[in-house]
């Protein structure tokens, strides 16, 4: 989860260390006019994931270890139930009711637009949100005229100038 410094002072939240922290703390940025959590479950794997992580913390390591075996989980830890009942309130009091309608990366931008607080993430995006990521304009990219990192027309193309304006959008 990365979350939105300003935003949570300009709320009066601390950070949250506890589900019920996350929850208190999603109802009063909820107050103060801000989207808690930037969520964005278009394609279904940001649910799957977030729940994924909540097992985590909610079934014995050992069990999840034998339910993930394809030859034959059983699934039936209600550490599973705690995790689903924990993402049914995370989603309901956090994220906004048409997340289901909203892909992962339109989500992202409200988080960086600063729409929202917080946004449920993957370790490997939390690269977009250095400082200098966030300070870097999307429009243009250093060193490329296309605005697009590391795109740019292939030396073979024979047609160049559509493949530079589909590379530069």
């Amino acid at each position: 989860m990365v979350y939105n410094k300003t935003l949570f002072r300009r709320a009066g939240v601390g950070v949250p260390t506890t589900l019920e922290d996350l929850l208190a703390a999603c109802d009063k940025l909820k107050a103060s006019g801000f989207e808690p959590i930037a969520f964005g479950n278009q394609f279904g794997w940001p649910a799957i994931h977030f729940v994924t992580q909540l097992n985590a913390y909610d079934v014995p390591a050992a069990t999840l270890t034998a339910d993930y075996d394809p030859k034959g989980g059983a699934f039936a830890d209600p550490g599973y139930v705690t995790a689903l009942r924990q993402f049914s309130d995370i989603v309901s009091r956090c994220a906004s009711t048409d997340a289901n309608g909203v892909s992962h990366e339109a989500a992202q931008a409200s988080f960086l637009a600063g729409k929202a607080a917080m946004q449920y993430v993957e370790s490997v995006e939390f690269g977009v949100f250095t400082e200098r990521a966030v300070r870097r304009p999307r429009s243009r990219t250093p060193g490329t005229s296309s605005g697009c990192p590391r795109r740019g027309t292939p030396p073979a193309t024979r047609r160049p100038s559509p493949a530079r304006r589909t590379a530069s959008w």
